[in-house]
């Protein structure tokens, strides 16, 4: 497969592919603007813009030839099905070869907490306690990255018997389950902190637990894979970059080219 860049003088051909991320940008205005990451050996880099979430059921397929396809050994991504199914379709044992992506996992569980946060919120407003008031991100931190100002004041509400603080601990805990290194083992401390979290009588929790059980086996695939969807992230983060230094674009194929130029793995130095 040839570099990005329809012929372009010093284009060279990428390397086989043999790791797969996906990872999806917010749409522009009015277009519907998805990318569609492919993640290469090395560099990385960008392989198909896909204009909607449903060319994305295809574009596995329009990327690469069946030749390729059996090359790829590994595939991260989120939960999202009809990507999934695609991989399914037309990579072998692509099941196998499956890593969900754990910082999609951990915002999961972030998004529960939240829910219950801003639930229990409205009880204490309700009541005219202000608890909870201005305290949405300090429960989304790491508790190593919570802002030194936020400390005193965070540790303070943690001592009280809300649900935000049992939500938030099972969160925590649950990022002890990435420190293990073999699969048995955090098997046996997912069985724990899943009954712990189902039996949370918080329903956002309980949620997102039953989906993690549901999806067990390709989360567990991270340790015997190593891999995570940390390239396509920083892929996203650069095309986030390339719109702001622009300002903006209102051509969407305008938008399409830049992204080519700057993350498709072009070499444009003379020969």
């Amino acid at each position: 497969m040839k570099a990005r860049g329809k012929g372009e003088a010093g284009a060279t051909v990428a390397p086989l592919p043999r790791f797969s991320g996906k990872d999806h940008y917010p749409p522009m205005k009015d277009t519907g603007l998805y990318e569609q990451i492919l993640g290469l050996a090395a560099p990385w880099s960008v392989g198909e813009v896909a204009m909607n979430q449903e060319a994305k059921v295809i574009a596995v397929r329009l990327m690469l030839p069946p030749a390729v396809l059996g090359r790829i050994e590994c595939l991260t991504m989120d939960m999202w099905q009809p990507y999934r199914a695609s991989c399914r379709k037309w990579i072998d044992g692509a099941e196998e070869k499956t890593v969900l992506d754990r910082f999609h996992l951990e915002r999961h569980l972030g998004e529960a907490v939240d829910k219950v946060r801003r639930q229990e919120h409205r009880e204490l407003m309700a009541q005219g306690i202000e608890l909870l008031k201005g305290a949405k991100f300090d429960w989304l931190y790491h508790p190593e990255n919570l802002p030194p100002a936020r400390e005193a004041r965070f540790h303070e509400v943690r001592q009280y018997e809300l649900k935000t603080v049992r939500a938030h601990a099972i969160k925590e805990t649950f990022r002890h389950f990435w420190r293990y290194v073999y699969p048995a083992n955090a098997r046996r401390f997912f069985r724990d902190w899943y009954f712990w979290a189902t039996h949370s009588r918080l329903a956002p929790i309980i949620d997102v637990a039953r989906m993690f059980n549901r999806h067990l086996e390709r989360i567990l695939s991270f340790f015997r894979l190593g891999a995570t969807n940390s390239i396509a992230e920083g892929l996203n983060n650069k095309i986030q970059t390339i719109k702001k230094k622009a300002y903006g674009f209102r051509n969407v194929q305008r938008f399409i080219n830049a992204i080519y130029f700057h993350c498709g793995g072009l070499e444009l130095y003379p020969l």
